[in-house]
């Protein structure tokens, strides 16, 4: 019984190593036929583009053997070019020692300004949720209230602009009043300055310094938290940025936080509301 039983699983097992033996027989041939189309193919194709060199080539070598080798052809040719760019120079300098910088062009060619154009302040911009003069604080070590002007805007961000020291703006300043200490003065050059070409010192500093924020936030990356401690007109909010740097190899999530802090406790519900409506948690 067990004889008979092994014979026919060995014929079986025979028969289908026989199928599977001239299928890749079968799939060998297929695979060396397509292969040798391909080579085929490939060698007439290189074939022609070599063909096609030659007539590439021959306007190539008659230009390089046309192309003058002789010393003072050489030299008269580098010489004019010299002569042409000098002269091209000294063209430009002449310009500049003749241009008279009191009597330059001015405005002309400016249109007439539109007769119902209204020069507004940018705290009237649709495009700002809200603006108030707060105190902040940063979680870095030392670091003390500052009163700053914050600027929350339509696209989701939390903008503080640090008051200069000699602003004299404190909590409850009107907008107005903090952004022009933000704004720089004015300094008109005088007649003998713009002859002199002197210019208007900026003492170290660029006149559009305390116009960048100090910091801005993305309210739809940051979480906002209280702190019993600090009063009831105070909370903190903590930013997740971006990783940049080690950070990115590392993995490691950056956050800064800020403590602000309102006139009264009204005024952080206020706040709190307008945050969360633009993305904040």
């Amino acid at each position: 019984m067990a004889v008979a039983y092994l014979t026919t699983v060995w014929e079986k097992s025979s028969k289908e190593l026989s199928n599977l033996f001239a299928g890749m027989k079968e799939m060998e041939c297929n695979r060396r036929f397509r292969l040798r189309e391909l080579l085929a193919l490939f060698m007439q194709r290189t074939e022609r583009m070599w063909n096609s060199i030659p007539p590439l080539l021959t306007p190539v070598v008659e230009d390089l053997a046309k192309t003058p080798t002789d010393t003072k052809m050489i030299e008269r040719d580098v010489s004019e070019k010299i002569r042409a760019k000098a002269q091209e120079l000294q063209k430009k300098d002449e310009a500049i020692l003749t241009t008279d910088p009191m009597n330059g062009p001015g405005l002309a060619g400016v249109p007439e300004p539109d007769e119902n154009f209204e020069l507004q302040s940018p705290l009237m911009s649709d495009l700002l949720c809200k603006v108030e003069v707060i105190w902040r604080k940063s979680d870095k070590m030392m670091s003390v209230w500052k009163p700053c002007l914050a600027v929350m805007t339509s696209d989701s961000y939390l903008h503080l602009f640090e008051i200069p020291a000699n602003g004299n703006v404190q909590t409850g300043t009107a907008p107005e009043v903090a952004f022009q200490a933000l704004v720089p003065p004015v300094v008109v050059p005088t007649e003998e300055a713009i002859v002199d070409g002197a210019t208007v010192p900026h003492h170290g500093k660029s006149w559009f310094e305390h116009l960048v924020p100090g910091a801005s936030l993305d309210l739809k990356s940051s979480v906002i938290s209280f702190d019993q401690q600090k009063g009831n007109s105070t909370f903190e909010i903590t930013e997740s940025m971006a990783p940049s740097g080690f950070s990115k190899i590392s993995k490691n999530v950056r956050k800064r936080k800020y403590s602000l802090r309102l006139s009264s406790s009204q005024h952080m519900v206020d706040w709190l509301l307008e945050l969360r409506e633009l993305g904040a948690e």
